[in-house]
């Protein structure tokens, strides 16, 4: 039988009152298919999320001691016109899988260089982490800066 579930994070943003919001919530599915239940149209909570969650639901917030916080939710920023052409009804789903992680070898990186290239500046991610850990990159090769820093010219 096909499932869904759902986990929410409360992630903050600020205390201000003079905010127009405190906290985001981040909202993950876990879509369990099953014979013949494979599309995402086969999911109606999830393939209408947007209608279903603009429609009434309902946000309680609890501080760690149970308390509940007064929050008003922001519906007007969710379209929900817009989630069938993100995720379409035939959509495949997969159900959840697990790494064993049998078989990989173990591999180090300078973590003093990482942390002093993330002070220095931006971070481009290196799709091979595991040959490029232990060499300076040079930023001005990465695809998404070039003509973007003044001074540096791209690659020939």
């Amino acid at each position: 039988m096909a499932s869904e579930r759902f986990s929410l994070t409360v992630l903050p943003v600020s205390v201000d009152p003079a905010r127009a919001f405190h906290v985001s919530l981040h909202i993950a599915p876990r879509l369990a298919p099953s014979a013949g239940k494979d599309h995402l149209g086969d999911f109606p909570l999830f393939s209408q999320w947007g209608i279903a969650v603009t429609g009434g639901a309902k946000i309680h917030l609890f501080d760690q001691s149970g308390q509940e916080i007064a929050c008003t939710p922001l519906w007007a920023a969710i379209e929900p016109r817009l989630w069938p052409f993100v995720f379409p009804p035939a959509l495949n789903v997969a159900g959840p899988s697990f790494d064993t992680f049998q078989g990989r070898k173990w591999r180090t990186f300078p973590a003093k260089g990482v942390h002093d290239a993330a002070m220095a500046g931006p971070i481009y991610l290196v799709s091979d982490v595991s040959r490029q850990a232990t060499s300076a990159v040079s930023l001005s090769i990465h695809p998404a800066d070039r003509g973007n820093r003044p001074g540096v010219a791209d690659p020939v």
